[in-house]
């Protein structure tokens, strides 16, 4: 298979590369090196790119809807503007220090993935599987978590301010709650009571945040 005059294969070297504007939906890049690549506007719909690296390649309105990235690694990414990831996998990637803010992650796998200090603001993570994922010190400032499985995820340092975690799953979280600011009563008195318990909270923050309907970390569901 060819795009834009690249050989599109398993493994490939395509540091650099022009693609932008491909199709290359469904194609097979496992393993490729696609480093410093020119993404803007490609269809990667249902790719398999797993354990490729992405590293400061341009993303900009790429469609990776339903593409395999597990174990891919993308970081130092300043343009991922209008990118769709929307039931990706995403298993155990590296997407630390990203800009992903308003990105359509709706239902995506991020099992396992590490997403220190990655921008998140905005971004739909709906029904999305964050299980055991590291976002320490990750900016969740009004994303949508809601049917989000954030069980086992490390929370430390994160801003979740105004997400919505409507039926989320924050069972066996590692967090450092932080109770700065506006917060509901009921909300507070829930973290309060689970505090006394677990005196390891202190810094992430959850000012009004929705979690209506929330598995809270000792398993009990938040009103």
């Amino acid at each position: 298979m060819e795009a834009n005059g690249y050989l599109i294969e398993p493994f490939a070297y395509l540091n650099g590369a022009n693609l932008e504007g491909a199709n290359l939906e469904g194609a097979n890049l496992e393993g490729a090196k696609l480093m410093f690549a020119n993404l803007t506007g490609a269809n990667f719909t249902g790719a398999n790119l797993s354990g490729a690296q992405l590293d400061l390649a341009c993303f900009l309105n790429a469609n990776f809807s339903g593409a395999k990235l597990a174990g891919a690694i993308i970081s130092g990414v300043s343009n991922l503007a209008g990118i769709k990831l929307s039931h990706a996998d995403l298993s155990h990637a590296y997407l630390s220090y990203n800009y992903l803010s308003d990105a359509n992650l709706e239902g995506a796998n991020l099992k396992g993935a590490i997403l220190l200090n990655t921008h998140l603001e905005g971004a739909n993570l709906s029904g999305a599987n964050l299980e055991g994922a590291k976002l320490m010190s990750a900016y969740l400032t009004g994303a949508n978590l809601s049917g989000a499985n954030l069980s086992g995820a490390n929370l430390t340092g994160a801003n979740l301010a105004r997400a919505n975690l409507t039926n989320a799953n924050l069972e066996n979280i590692e967090r450092d709650w932080g109770l700065e600011g506006t917060i509901s009563d009921r909300t507070l008195e829930r973290i309060m009571e689970i505090e006394e318990a677990e005196p390891n909270w202190g810094k992430t923050i959850l000012v009004d945040a929705n979690l209506t309907g929330a598995t809270m970390p000792d398993g009990t569901v938040h009103d």
